[in-house]
């Protein structure tokens, strides 16, 4: 007979062989030396070792004094046992202490976890025969006949889901030990079968079992598969009773063999924590409106901030214009009075030369030509002061235009930012309000 500890021992072992043969249980992960970090020497346990700090992944499982196996990037075949001095989980910093000065700047480590397997290996070698159940002596009474169970097999075979070989040793062991430990892969009936069937068999022997299991779920699966088994063996259902919590699924399936005052508060739990959900969804939901909102405000914030200072560059623009026309019309307005001067003083010396007309012909006709010609420059400066002045009545014109849209611009400008503070304002309160 195959004792719990030996039947331990022989599954641990047949893991570790699997693990070592699949190459399972390691992980690798890389690891760069942080630059400007110089190397300490230090004791761990009487042994002298160098300490390099590198940066490696962050959120891993890893204890100071773990063991581990450094991979040299430019010798990856080369494997140099490291120790973990200290690993920072928010950071990803890993110091490791080596056994030798070392050049290499980074590489890989390798995590073995199948050493936990192997020190419960050890741990069932050594102290395994010390392994004792308090409830031996009580358990041993409950002790079946391993015939009996033969025999009701046989009986009930057409009852039965059909089983294998394994499945009724299975049974069986469980039926004619005090305490059974059965191994298997997910899918090779543990459950449906050997549960069943072994509960199946004590409850037709008029015995009150007790099923439990680290989870609701697996006690759930439990107790499906003996609901399934018990019409077919003539086991009322109303000799069960599910206690605990049971998942969903499972009370809406069977809400006659479930504790109804666990069931009530569950219910009860489960509506104030909906209740919580909902009114977080509502604040979430407010605040994602709000958030919005305040996003927009900003854009319209940012759009109107531009365009401002897009129609104070056109006035800037303008006002130069303007003052470029002003001192054109200025030069053009001394030319036009200079002009004006000299065609007085030709008129008044072709008055003087007229008295002396035939004698002096020909200086008549150079100050008539001289006359002519100032009269022609001062009508041509004359309309160039009109055209300026026009161009300055548009541009005049394009000034106040400008100034008035800059001043609509700046109102909305000044609303859009008062209603993106109050936006702001109230999400801050929001937020503040929604916080636990």
């Amino acid at each position: 007979m195959v004792t719990v500890v030996e039947a331990a021992l022989h599954s641990t072992q047949v893991y570790l062989d699997f693990l070592t043969k699949q190459q399972r249980g390691v992980d690798l992960h890389t690891v760069r030396r942080i630059k400007g970090e110089e190397f300490r020497e230090q004791l761990v346990n009487g042994i002298l070792l160098y300490t390099y700090h590198y940066r490696t992944q962050r959120g891993l499982t890893l204890q100071p004094e773990t063991r581990l196996t450094y991979l040299p990037r430019e010798a990856p075949s080369v494997r140099i046992p490291v120790l973990v001095i200290y690993y920072e989980r928010s950071s990803g910093t890993l110091a490791l202490g080596f056994p030798q000065l070392q050049d290499s700047a980074s590489g890989k480590v390798e995590i073995d976890y199948k050493w936990l397997v192997a020190r419960l290996r050890n741990w069932l070698e050594d102290n395994g025969s010390r392994v004792q159940s308090p409830f031996a002596k009580f358990l041993q009474k409950l002790v079946i006949d391993p015939t009996v169970v033969d025999r009701w097999l046989e009986e009930t075979a057409p009852l039965l889901p059909r089983l294998s070989d394994d499945q009724r040793h299975a049974v069986r062991c469980a039926l004619s030990h005090p305490c059974t430990y059965t191994w298997g892969p997910p899918g090779t009936g543990k459950t449906f079968h050997v549960l069943a069937c072994t509960a199946g068999f004590l409850i037709a022997q008029q015995k009150r079992i007790l099923l439990i299991a680290p989870t609701n779920q697996a006690v759930d699966n439990a107790m499906r598969a003996l609901l399934a088994l018990a019409p077919k063996l003539h086991i009322d259902p109303k000799h069960f009773i599910r206690l605990g919590i049971p998942t969903l699924d499972f009370l809406q399936e069977h809400p006659g063999i479930c504790e109804d005052r666990t069931a009530r508060v569950e219910l009860a739990v489960l509506n104030a924590k909906l209740a919580t959900l909902r009114n977080d969804l509502d604040a979430a939901r407010a605040v994602g409106a709000l958030i919005q909102r305040h996003h927009r405000a900003r854009e319209k914030v940012v759009i109107l901030q531009a365009s401002v200072a897009d129609q104070e560059q056109q006035l800037l623009s303008c006002r130069a214009r303007m003052s470029d026309l002003h001192t054109k019309i200025a030069l053009v307005e001394e030319t036009h009075s200079q002009l004006s001067r000299t065609v007085i003083h030709l008129e008044r010396d072709l008055g003087e030369v007229g008295f002396f007309a035939s004698l002096f012909t020909s200086k008549k006709s150079d100050i008539m030509g001289s006359l002519s010609e100032a009269r022609a420059r001062l009508l041509a400066v004359h309309k160039r002061i009109d055209i300026l002045h026009i161009q300055l009545a548009k541009e005049d014109l394009t000034h106040e235009t400008i100034q008035s849209r800059l001043r609509q611009t700046g109102e909305i400008l000044q609303t859009a930012q008062t209603d993106e503070q109050r936006l702001e304002e109230d999400l801050q309160l929001l937020r503040g309000g929604s916080q636990p």
